[in-house]
């Protein structure tokens, strides 16, 4: 129940409770979305570093499914994020850490998605055909140092992101 105050007229302190507890849930939705789907996102391709080390193309190919799912995915991370923003008093969309945090998001998921992720795969078909002249062994390792540098990138990126909307900076 909404106590009433001396300003509170025609239900405008109800209509104001309940944008305050939508805000809320918006917001906590976004949090879980981030941790249950970003969290996995950025360590998929460090898993599938691990399974290239171990030779197994499976693991390999399982780490670039779930990096391909969980990217697809996290754009319900973005939507409520944008919703969060959207109902959320003194935040807007030109506030400067909002809009860091969106570039950097989407840097981070590209650098998955674009670079990590097509590696994966390339390195698991390399696996499985098992050859190993110096050639080969040149391809895996610039494919291993692309998946590392774009896993890299993607981590950093979601940290500064975290950081973020935590410490709200130019606010």
């Amino acid at each position: 129940m909404v106590a009433r105050h001396a300003a509170c007229r025609d239900g405008l302190c109800l209509i104001a409770a309940i944008m305050v507890s939508m805000a809320t849930l918006i917001v906590t939705l976004h949090v879980l979305t981030a941790i249950f789907l970003i969290g996995p996102l950025a360590l998929a391709p460090f898993v599938g570093l691990r399974a290239v080390v171990r030779r197994d193309p499976d693991g390999v190919r399982r780490a670039a499914g779930a990096a391909m799912v969980l990217g697809a995915s996290s754009g319900l991370v973005f939507l409520l994020g944008l919703a969060a923003t959207g109902v959320s008093r003194g935040v807007s969309y030109s506030t400067p850490w909002v809009t860091i945090s969106i570039t950097l998001s989407v840097i981070a998921l590209g650098a998955v998605l674009a670079v990590a992720t097509p590696a994966l795969r390339s390195v698991a078909a390399i696996i499985e055909d098992g050859a190993a002249d110096s050639d080969v062994k040149a391809r895996m390792d610039s494919l291993r140092g692309r998946i590392g540098a774009s896993a890299g990138l993607a981590a950093l990126s979601w940290a500064v992101v975290a950081t973020l909307m935590v410490t709200k900076p130019f606010s």
